[in-house]
């Protein structure tokens, strides 16, 4: 499983390919797809390896893929990565799938809870362009503003799709104190939610 790690290319080959990171990781999304249609024993050896090898750029499309598969083997999966030490990515996406997935458990009180720490944050924040051996430096510990931005609006999307009290009060209570930019999105989601 260890070639899933992108390794750096030579600043000339990067010259040659300007987005070969993006192509790489594009590749790396449709393999992860592919496997998902293999029995699932196969799909839970690698979803399990990037969640512990913290495959940051993987985690909201295997999560997507889970959710596909609410079966209890990717439930226990999920909620084996719920307390990962160094990995709020991690945790955070685990946690919004087992809410959405409807387990019991305090899943969308911490979805809640995230949403409104994170109010201030802007839902369309893109990240700045870098350099390959930039981007190489980040850890583990970092959330970039495009996690935080996807993790958000995936967290919002959620409660809005709950459609219960206490989900359209959060979103409520979001619209009110969040950025300015974000209220319109958030506006359309609290429709939908009301629908």
């Amino acid at each position: 499983m260890h070639s899933w790690k992108i390794l750096s290319p030579t600043s000339e080959l990067e010259r040659q390919i300007p987005h070969l990171r993006e192509l790489a990781l594009r590749a790396q999304e449709a393999l992860l797809r592919k496997v998902a249609d293999l029995p699932l024993d196969y799909f839970l050896i690698l979803a399990e390896e990037i969640l512990a090898n913290r495959e940051t750029h993987l985690i909201p499309t295997l999560i997507q893929l889970c959710l596909q598969k609410p079966e209890q083997p990717v439930v226990e999966l999920l909620e084996g990565h719920l307390q990962d030490p160094g990995a709020p990515l991690v945790r955070n996406y685990c946690n919004l799938a087992l809410a959405k997935i409807e387990r019991k458990g305090p899943y969308r009180e911490y979805l809640k809870e995230w949403a409104l720490r994170l109010r201030k944050h802007h839902l369309l924040e893109f990240r700045e362009q870098l350099s390959w051996s930039e981007t190489m430096d980040e850890g583990p510990l970092s959330l970039t503003p495009q996690d935080k931005s996807q993790l958000l609006v995936d967290s919002v999307e959620a409660l809005a799709s709950f459609s219960d009290q206490e989900g359209i009060e959060t979103l409520i209570g979001l619209m009110r104190d969040t950025h300015p930019l974000n209220r319109l999105p958030l506006a359309g989601l609290l429709l939908r939610a009301t629908n």
